[in-house]
């Protein structure tokens, strides 16, 4: 999740979270799943609203100033340079800044828990699960000070637990994930996303039984953002590998609410993932006619049409998408590929525009990078291409989705690197999961295979 707040936002966007500074415990770990606080929320606090219009100025010392003013006023605030450094974190520009003023704050109070659930929050966004670990039973041990109030020792309890929680799903330490888990929805027993990570925890703990019954209750409390636990079971079975097992719950899911358009989505997405895309279309199509202008059925419709070459189509969803929400990765990046793909050069120009511009925007997304690689060669930019495709390499440590392999491959064959191609595309064509480019990457390789293939021995030959 992005935490970083975009300066054009503006002033409205940065004193709503000024706001939630000023609340008990401060602002919840970003990077954790929801927490419903219990915490009666703050009222405006001018001293805050004015220091956010001096942060955003570029005033740092006043904003800071004002900030201080604001805990004399109110002393059960959080410290004033724990809640600058807050700020900062969601400035682009003040990053590093940021980071400098949080462990100031850490000096100038060692024993203030929310300055541990913000290094938390921190850790936990940048992928540093231990040092989540670390700051959140830091943060969990010193609210128990009596200094803080009872009030105060739960929301800090609640967030902490959170992040613990977060931290040992991405370890994939699910009985350390259930305890955290389960003491959350002590406090919690009606929220559905909590209890279906614990299901997600019972599951990878050889209890599908137990899950399931999680999930059934889950359901129960929050009927309208949870997926059936039909669904859930199979996505579980899918992530343990097991696709026969995610199939049988798939297929139980439809027999039980086959009018359901969310069960359809499901299935076609998994579908996808096993690259059946004939049976992918087939659930997409019956989803829509419930549920004509669901946005999530259209990409999977623009997605199945972009497989099966259906171009125009295609850019026609994946446009309106676009059109309709500028902000949508997925649909810019897929409208990127699929003017890339066209036969015509102000298409392709459009694609690049495109891509270029979700490459700096998500700087981080490998996905977006390797869009952007594979739009430079369809502009016969091979030499960008592979420098891009490269370096986005690198920063995956190796790691690689088929298709970007293949766009790899079409810039080492155009560059006479044919073994170096050939190479990547029998690795491409071993691996998982959706494969946009699986027959064209096929092609390749067979097409390579055969030029570099010895000349047949003659009859003469010694």
């Amino acid at each position: 999740m992005r935490w970083c707040l975009d300066r054009w936002r503006g002033r409205a966007a940065l004193l709503a979270i000024i706001c939630a500074t000023a609340g008990v415990a401060g602002a919840q770990p970003a990077a954790a799943g929801p927490v419903n606080s219990t915490a009666t929320p703050p009222a405006k606090i001018k001293e805050i609203e004015d220091a956010g219009d001096m942060l955003l100025k570029g005033k740092g010392d006043e904003a800071y100033k004002l900030l201080q003013e604001a805990v004399k006023k109110k002393p059960d605030l959080p410290p004033a340079r724990l809640m600058l450094a807050r700020l900062m974190l969601r400035v682009n520009e003040l990053q590093q800044q940021a980071h400098a003023t949080l462990e100031l704050a850490a000096a100038e109070n060692p024993d203030h828990p929310q300055i541990y659930l913000s290094f938390g929050q921190l850790a936990l966004a940048q992928g540093r699960v231990s040092d989540t670990i670390l700051n959140c039973e830091k943060a969990l041990a010193l609210s128990a000070a009596d200094r803080w109030t009872k009030e105060q020792k739960d929301e800090v309890r609640a967030r902490a637990r959170e992040g613990l929680a977060a931290a040992y799903e991405n370890r994939r330490d699910w009985a350390a994930a259930r305890t955290q888990l389960s003491a959350l929805l002590e406090s919690e027993p009606k929220n559905g996303n909590l209890r279906s990570r614990l299901a997600q925890a019972l599951f990878f703990l050889d209890k599908p039984d137990d899950a399931f019954q999680e999930l059934s209750q889950a359901v129960k409390d929050d009927p309208t953002s949870l997926n059936p636990p039909t669904v859930s079971m199979a996505k579980f079975w899918t992530m343990k590998g097991d696709s026969k097992m995610a199939r049988e719950w798939l297929d139980k899911a439809i027999k039980a609410e086959g009018e359901n358009p969310r069960v359809h989505l499901a299935y076609a997405d998994w579908l996808l993932q096993q690259n059946e895309v004939d049976q992918s279309k087939i659930h997409v199509e019956a989803a829509l006619k419930k549920k004509p202008d669901d946005v999530e059925l259209k990409k999977l419709q623009g997605l199945i049409a972009r497989i099966q070459k259906d171009l125009a189509l295609a850019e026609k969803i994946f446009l309106g998408i676009s059109n309709a929400a500028p902000g949508d990765f997925f649909a810019s990046n897929q409208l990127a590929l699929v003017l890339a793909d066209q036969n015509d050069e102000g298409q392709q120009s459009r694609a690049l525009q495109i891509a270029e511009g979700n490459a700096k925007r998500y700087e981080r997304s490998a996905e977006a990078v390797a869009t952007f690689g594979y739009v430079l060669y369809r502009n016969r930019r091979v030499d960008d291409a592979l420098k891009v495709l490269d370096a986005m390499i690198k920063g995956t440590g190796g790691q690689m989705s088929p298709d970007t392999a293949y766009y790899i491959a079409l810039c080492l064959k155009d560059k006479d690197k044919a073994d170096d191609a050939k190479k990547i595309l029998k690795g491409a064509s071993e691996a998982k999961g959706l494969f946009v480019y699986k027959k064209e990457a096929k092609d390749l390789l067979d097409k390579l295979e055969k030029a570099t293939a010895p000349p047949p021995k003659g009859p003469m030959s010694k």
